[in-house]
């Protein structure tokens, strides 16, 4: 199971790394996989001017982590903040005379208006807003 790393982990992380612990022990100390201090490390450690070794601070790091998970949730609430692709999808679905699939909206929107919106994005939009159009998707369970 993926859980993310704590403020605590990330401090630990600092020490061994500044110590000269390779990933692999800093991940048999915290119980990791060595991928995952790598990869830690990389993401939000800062590159050294000079230096092959990246510096890595974990408070810098749970700020830049802090920071990426904030934009992934607005994303993610793509169709919530922006009202007018809110309005254009729900157009798109209030249109009787045409029943578009979730592909096809995300792709007129994308070739009329260069607008991208996923289709995954569209299907939680009809399940929680538009649900008399669920009869015609073609995944019904999300």
């Amino acid at each position: 199971m993926h859980t993310q790393l704590s403020r605590e982990e990330r401090e630990l992380i600092a020490v061994y790394y500044q110590q000269g612990l390779k990933y692999t022990e800093i991940g048999k100390l915290l119980g990791r996989s060595h991928t995952t201090i790598m990869r830690e490390i990389n993401r939000n450690g800062v590159e050294d001017r000079g230096q092959l070794k990246i510096k890595y601070s974990c408070f810098d790091a749970d700020e830049k982590a802090r920071k990426r998970k904030i934009q992934t949730n607005q994303k993610r609430k793509k169709l919530r903040v922006n009202h007018r692709l809110h309005k254009l999808v729900y157009e798109k679905l209030s249109d009787e005379s045409k029943i578009r699939s979730p592909a096809a909206i995300s792709g007129r929107l994308k070739l009329e208006r260069g607008i991208n919106v996923s289709t995954t994005t569209i299907y939680s939009y009809i399940h929680k807003h538009k649900p008399e159009r669920e009869k015609y998707l073609r995944y019904k369970q999300w």
